[in-house]
Order: C-alpha cells, then sequence, then structure tokens
C-alpha cells in the first residue's frame, strides 16, 4: 500500500514539474517572439518611412501622392523585374 502512495505521490509532483516547466517555456517563447515581432515591425516600418521620403522626393511627378506614384512604378515594371531592374531569380536555380 505503500509503494502506491509513494508511486501516486511521485506522479503528482512529476506533474506539478511538468506544469512549470511548460509554463516557463510558454512564458520565455512569448518574450522572445513579442521582442522579435518588435523588432521587425520597427525595421519594416523604418524602412517604409525612409522608401516613402525617397519616392516623395524624387519619383513623384507634379500633384502626383507617393502612393499614386508607387502605383504607377509598379505597373511600369515589366513582369517578373525586380524594382532594380535586376530580373528576379529564377525558381529552378539555386538560391545563395
Amino acid at each position: 500500500m505503500e509503494a502506491i502512495m509513494a508511486k501516486s505521490a511521485l506522479v503528482n509532483v512529476n506533474k506539478k514539474i511538468a506544469k512549470a516547466v511548460v509554463g516557463g517555456y510558454k512564458a520565455v517563447e512569448g518574450a522572445v517572439v513579442g521582442g522579435y515581432k518588435t523588432v521587425e515591425r520597427t525595421v519594416v516600418d523604418g524602412y517604409e518611412a525612409v522608401e516613402d521620403a525617397f519616392v516623395d522626393r524624387f519619383l513623384t511627378e507634379d500633384g502626383e501622392s507617393v502612393a499614386d506614384a508607387k502605383a504607377r512604378l509598379r505597373r511600369s515594371q515589366p513582369h517578373g523585374a525586380s524594382a532594380d531592374g535586376r530580373d528576379a531569380p529564377d525558381d529552378n536555380q539555386p538560391k545563395h
């Protein structure tokens, strides 16, 4: 009988430990993912601000908005070409 009670106590302690470990992991995971998303959003927002400023300063035509200029520039690109004029990579080519 004592062996069953001891085994039951070990099982309960094991469950508590597992719950604490999973909770700790989820907390760390949430902090890391949240931090990454914050950094990513900051970088993307910064890039978009620089891009908009460049388009506004150098690529808009008289009275044209930045959004209109971007749309016009996208339409003027040949299919498959990137914005810098280089062809888009072929899907069958190895990526470097």
